[in-house]
């Protein structure tokens, strides 16, 4: 059976298109790459600059069975939003969608650590358990690309230095960040263009008593640089930006990658040998990847 897939681009109504869809039932939804900004036309600059500023309104990414459920969908968006949302429709083969979300998630259990929302009761023993609030925020711990980055960190993030500092691009939840303060990290920084997902993050800081600056827009000034960088978005979002990811990181600094399928993987590691990144670790769940790079030292 195939997946419909609805990519909803709102031009200057993100935050009336969102509470729309939540007024029609739809509260899960991912957040979606900029497909309609072609790098080989000249748009990369102009792609990067308005990431960097915040003012990009990235698209929405619905998914659903119910063909006659997205053609309702569709009817009423074009009658309330008109030219204001343009939708694009697909069909796509289910083999990869559905290994994505793990059904009947519970709590993301890794060597060190027990993810979970508010209502998880299991003991996690041993393990440092990370509370996060309930959001269709990407980042929870149930899609398959999160579990893959945090087992990489346990991997390659452990034991860092006194003063080590590490940067989540597009923090959602804030998982990761937490994950980076329980691995070691004291210098945190977690970003994200949207205001809803840093609300989220904010309420995760204070579920799990831990604070760090979130910073509203992208990135930070390109004279801060970072021992790690962690970026688990989607591509070609996550291509686009790796110059500018590449940028901010330490002589010998790791930058960590997630949010794209084994079938994707091959323009992210060549735009990455490219920058001269050597490929460090990889970490496999259920065919999505997350891939830690290094930055030659001096």
């Amino acid at each position: 059976m195939d997946v419909i897939e609805l990519t909803l681009t709102p031009r200057g109504c993100r935050e009336a298109l969102v509470a729309r869809l939540q007024d029609l039932g739809f509260t899960e939804y991912v957040e979606g790459s900029c497909d309609h900004l072609d790098a080989d036309a000249g748009d990369e600059e102009a792609w990067i600059d308005a990431f960097e500023k915040g003012t990009l309104e990235l698209p929405l990414l619905l998914y659903s069975y119910d063909e006659s459920v997205m053609l309702q969908l569709v009817q009423d968006l074009k009658a309330q939003f008109g030219p204001h949302v343009d939708i694009q429709w697909r069909r796509i083969a289910d083999a990869i969608w559905q290994t994505a979300w793990e059904p009947g998630f519970e709590g993301l259990v890794t060597d060190r650590f027990f993810i979970t929302d508010q209502q998880g009761k299991r003991d996690p023993g041993t393990r440092q358990r990370i509370l996060l609030d309930s959001s269709p925020v990407f980042g929870s711990g149930q899609h398959a690309t999160t579990q893959a980055m945090v087992r990489l960190m346990e991997k390659e993030c452990a034991n860092p230095a006194p003063d080590a500092s590490f940067l989540d691009v597009g923090t959602g939840t804030g998982v990761l960040a937490l994950v980076a303060h329980y691995l070691g990290y004291a210098q945190l920084l977690a970003t994200d263009i949207e205001p809803d997902a840093l609300a989220v993050a904010r309420r995760n800081q204070n579920l799990n008593g831990v604070p760090f600056p979130l910073l509203e827009g992208s990135l930070p000034p390109r004279d801060e640089l970072f021992n790690v960088i962690a970026c688990n978005i989607l591509p070609p979002t996550l291509t686009h930006l790796l110059g500018a990811l590449q940028e901010r990181l330490l002589p010998g600094g790791l930058l960590l990658l997630a949010g794209f399928h084994e079938a994707n993987v091959e323009p992210i590691r060549s735009a990455c040998a490219t920058l001269g990144l050597q490929e460090k670790q990889r970490m496999v769940e259920r065919g999505w990847m997350a891939l830690a790079w290094m930055k030659p030292g001096l």
